[in-house]
């Protein structure tokens, strides 16, 4: 009982009830309990934050599709930004890194287990990423200062917002690139658009195909 009531302090479920295919699924975002939020700032608005590397998951709150979240990764070593979906299965994210424009988008995905503390928040975002049904992706950052913008392009069901989880982990080798020439979902034909030879890499982040030439079109088998 103790653990149920820890999870309804952080989680409030059923603030609009939409049908979805005959089942009801609920719109939920992060929350705290009312009287909890400081005078001058509300922890789960992600509109701009600095996001501080190797501090396990940070819930945010997104809505309605369209609206970007702006995150500043500064890092003195590569690393590996992730983010996955934490409440309904099916809603997708673009992930864009503003100083270049690459972008990637977000697919099912089963992330390894990563550190992460026991708390509420944690343990949710925890549990979305190593499951498939939710939609996640990772990419690499190399050392240095980053502007990530987090959008949400889709709603699973027809509600206002959502919440969704986001970390960046100091890792060395970095994880893929974040660039959308080099990176597509299995069974899938991509080209490098580049001006240079470069990998090209499956979701999670294992090499489909090495060296790939400029304007070198790749059908990537299923993983």
């Amino acid at each position: 009982m103790r653990q149920q009531s820890l999870l309804k302090a952080f989680i409030l479920i059923s603030l609009t009830t939409v049908p979805l295919g005959g089942i009801h699924a609920e719109e939920s975002i992060f929350t705290l309990p009312e009287g909890e939020y400081s005078a001058t700032a509300n922890p789960f608005d992600c509109s701009n934050v600095t996001l501080t590397p190797d501090s396990a998951w940070k819930g945010c709150n997104i809505g309605p599709v369209g609206q970007t979240n702006r995150f500043a990764i500064v890092t003195e070593q590569p690393g590996c930004l992730r983010i996955t979906d934490a409440f309904i299965p099916g809603d997708t994210f673009k992930v864009t890194k503003v100083e270049n424009g690459n972008t990637l988008t977000t697919v099912p995905f089963a992330g390894r287990p990563l550190p992460s503390p026991g708390d509420a928040i944690n343990q949710i975002c925890q549990n979305s990423w190593q499951n498939s049904t939710y939609h996640g992706l990772e990419a690499g950052l190399v050392a240095g200062n980053h502007t990530i913008d987090i959008t949400l392009t889709q709603l699973a069901v027809s509600a206002i917002s959502t919440g969704y989880c986001v970390r960046f982990d100091t890792e060395t080798p970095a994880c893929r690139p974040l660039n959308d020439n080099l990176v597509s979902m299995p069974s899938t034909i991509v080209t490098n658009t580049g001006a240079n030879r470069e990998d090209v890499y499956f979701p999670n982040g294992t090499v489909a195909a090495e060296n790939v030439a400029p304007g070198v079109i790749v059908v990537l088998p299923a993983q």
